[in-house]
């Protein structure tokens, strides 16, 4: 049962991950949609069309795309250390490192996010900064974690 969610959250992963790339690619044109269907951030012109004030659209497009990044960098990662769980290696270096990475991109997802904020703050953007935050220290803490294991491992493959 254990190799079967294994393997079924590793396709999981592979699955999101180019699915971010693909939503990363889509961006600008799906946030221009957003903002005029949802009379978002527009101001309208002296004719009465709808006209989306350029400099919040590029802060936010900047910052969403800036945030999707370092979203696909931490399913990168993800994708990485399914692999050694696959293989039934997990405690590794390199998951350690992997950790350690997924950490600060983490905090720099809720860092954009802050900016993001600025210009017209929301609810949901506020949980999602407190959930990357909570997430990239809760990284940092399992890299410890980690190391740790690898550390008690490698001791003890040198016992044998």
């Amino acid at each position: 049962m254990n190799e079967r969610l294994n393997r079924a959250v590793k396709y999981m992963l592979d699955i999101l991950f180019y699915a971010g790339i693909l939503i990363e690619i889509l961006m600008p044109g799906l946030l221009k949609k957003l903002f005029l269907r949802h009379d978002f951030l527009l101001a309208y012109g002296t004719d009465g069309t709808k006209q989306i004030i350029l400099p919040y659209y590029i802060l936010k497009l900047v910052c969403i795309m800036a945030a999707g990044v370092f979203a696909l960098l931490i399913l990168y990662e993800l994708r990485s250390m399914m692999n050694t769980v696959v293989e039934g290696d997990c405690f590794v270096e390199k998951n350690v490192v992997s950790l350690h990475r997924m950490g600060r991109y983490a905090i720099v997802t809720a860092a954009v996010m802050l900016i993001s904020n600025l210009t017209a703050p929301t609810l949901t953007a506020l949980a999602v900064m407190a959930v990357f935050i909570i997430a990239g220290l809760f990284s940092l803490v399992l890299a410890g974690v980690f190391e740790r294991a690898v550390r008690y491992k490698q001791e003890n493959d040198l016992t044998i």
